[in-house]
């Protein structure tokens, strides 16, 4: 077939957000000849929507709350571990 799949890809509306989620649509368009377009919101809209899983991909970022390279970081992997962890409500 020669029709090109498409994705949207929700994130957070900021700067820094569009210009790395700019970069990630161009290298997914190259790279796997996939059409993205892209869905930017304010943070309340876009936790809302997370909760909601209203989306098809969604851009989240972490950043550690300690200067530890580790940080809490492998504690909030687990998902019975962390409250604050989504994935598991998303998987």
């Amino acid at each position: 077939s020669d029709k090109t799949e498409s994705l949207r890809i929700l994130y957070p509306n900021s700067t820094n957000n569009r210009r790395l989620i700019h970069l990630i649509q161009d290298q997914i368009r190259r790279k796997v000849n996939l059409n993205i377009s892209l869905d930017s919101c304010e943070w309340k809209h876009f936790l809302s929507r997370l909760r909601n899983k209203n989306f098809q991909l969604a851009r989240v970022s972490w950043v550690s709350e300690t200067m530890s390279p580790c940080g809490n970081y492998f504690l909030c992997l687990h998902k019975d571990a962390f409250a604050l962890n989504r994935s598991a409500g998303l998987l």
